[in-house]
């Protein structure tokens, strides 16, 4: 694996200037798919399905994957 550019994350954490996807969830489906992700059209996209999962945990645990309404239940 290689470094991941600080670049990459520049972004998290503004509630992606509109409210709605929370940083750190769209953060973590993004490590997901460095982790697991493919490296070609050719292979199976792995990180697919973890992601899902990542997301259901959020919304089963929390009840909303939105900044706003994170921010709200702290």
């Amino acid at each position: 694996m290689t470094n991941i550019p600080i670049a990459l994350g520049s972004g998290m954490g503004t509630e992606m200037t509109v409210g709605s996807l929370c940083g750190a969830v769209n953060a973590a489906a993004m490590i997901v798919g460095y982790i697991k992700g493919r490296e070609s059209n050719e292979n199976k996209n792995e990180a697919r399905g973890y992601a899902r999962e990542l997301m259901s945990r959020v919304r089963e645990k929390f009840n909303s994957e939105i900044c706003a309404d994170l921010k709200k239940i702290k």
